[in-house]
């Protein structure tokens, strides 16, 4: 198992931890942050490396986070010092960079660069069946990341459901009731006033007709 212990001592990084089955075996993910380096000690420089080179090539294991490290391993167009520091420890390790070329982090003015703070590592065996992308989903200047990994399991199908309506509507009375209804409602103020008379009057003819 992922030994997290080792990491008891940093003084900056996030990290938690969870197992899930997938597939009849265990999944381990990590989720790791490590803050700015303004937020941090001076010299700061994380320290994972116990963490990444406990992973087993026997077991099925996702490393994700915001690692706010740059470096050209993960298709960063930016470069520091956090990156240099963790780029090693990854290389060495029995995990695969997932990051493709695509940023994580879209430029926030026009004369800045795009970046890829976050960074997604697997376990070989998941690395050659796996997807990685961004999807522009949410209003955060960090992308969404979508990782697909195959089932051996097809989802449940959704049950089909048939309704029979024993009482039919009269169309045509209908149809002339909310005419008329409409055209004597008062003219409505905003949007949910005149929502509001839309559906009561639709809701009134669906109960005389």
């Amino acid at each position: 198992p992922i030994n997290i212990a080792s990491n008891a001592n940093e003084a900056h990084s996030e990290i938690v931890a969870i197992s899930i089955e997938v597939n009849n075996s265990d999944l381990n993910i990590l989720n790791c942050y490590v803050p700015f380096s303004s937020s941090c000690q001076p010299r700061f420089s994380p320290n994972l490396g116990p963490i990444i080179s406990s992973v087993s090539l026997d077991e099925d294991c996702l490393v994700l986070g915001d690692f706010n490290a740059h470096h050209a391993a993960w298709s960063s167009s930016l470069l520091d010092a956090c990156g240099d520091a963790l780029a090693p420890v990854f290389a060495n390790s029995p995990l695969i960079v997932l990051n493709e070329d695509t940023p994580t982090r879209p430029p926030s003015a026009a004369a800045q660069p795009s970046s890829s703070p976050d960074i997604s590592l697997s376990s070989p065996h998941l690395a050659l069946v796996s997807s990685w992308e961004t999807v522009t989903a949410l209003s955060s200047d960090h992308l969404p990341i979508l990782i697909k990994l195959p089932s051996d399991s097809p989802p449940d199908p959704t049950p089909c459901r048939t309704y029979t309506n024993f009482r039919h509507a009269d169309g045509d009375r209908l149809k002339d009731f909310t005419k008329r209804a409409f055209a004597e409602a008062m003219p409505p103020s905003t949007a949910p006033e005149g929502a509001a008379t839309f559906q009561r009057i639709l809701l009134e003819g669906s109960m005389l007709f």
